[in-house]
């Protein structure tokens, strides 16, 4: 991984503005980019595709040890609960990059994936968008919280909670003998209902 190359690669440069950061102020470890923070403490990781790997605020003075401890859990399966359960946060977020759906149409790696919208395929890729997304949202709130001196839940308590959410949003339509749509579950877990669009399909 070269650091003048970085510098001067868009998707790298976008990504650094997408925290309000830097793209000349990083440090290298490894395939681990580290951008620096107004706050000294404060570090944003992102893997070699630009994925964040956490939003890390050192405790102690071992920086490496730190680091690693959070490359060997993003890395590492069993982290995640059902149907994720055998996927680290890595490879969720690179299938997850392979991804795009625009509205009835879901592709992956830009060929487009055959089947009605009840296919069982297609609504795995569009709840790993749906994941992948959210998670997103999460590292830019941690992000804020953690500049701002607060402390916020780590990722994987956040994304077990949210899966577990979803879980008991249809299980309480199903105890109910009725369908979960997809906007009932963005109702349930009090998101902008205006996202529903990306993610309007037929539910299964």
């Amino acid at each position: 991984m070269d650091k003048n190359k970085l510098m001067d690669d868009i998707p790298f440069r976008n990504r650094c503005c997408t925290y309000g950061l830097s793209w000349e102020d990083f440090n290298i470890y490894e395939n681990t980019i580290i951008l620096n923070t107004p706050k000294k403490d404060v570090f944003v990781l992102l893997d070699e595709n630009y994925n964040t790997i956490d939003i890390l605020k050192m405790v102690d003075n071992d920086y490496q040890t730190t680091i690693e401890n959070h490359l060997l859990a993003y890395k590492s399966p069993n982290y995640l609960p059902y149907p994720f359960q055998d996927f680290s946060l890595k490879q969720l977020l690179d299938l997850a990059n392979r991804i795009s759906i625009d509205r009835l149409r879901t592709f992956v790696n830009d060929k487009l994936v055959f089947g009605n919208q009840n296919n069982s395929y297609i609504l795995l890729l569009t709840y790993v968008k749906f994941l992948s997304e959210q998670i997103e949202q999460y590292f830019l709130n941690a992000f804020q919280m953690k500049i701002m001196g607060f402390s916020y839940p780590d990722a994987y308590s956040y994304i077990n909670s949210l899966i577990q959410n979803i879980n008991e949003c249809i299980m309480l339509y199903i105890e109910n003998e009725k369908r979960p749509f997809p906007i009932d579950i963005i109702n349930y877990l009090g998101q902008d209902p205006k996202v529903i669009d990306k993610y309007n399909l037929e539910p299964a």
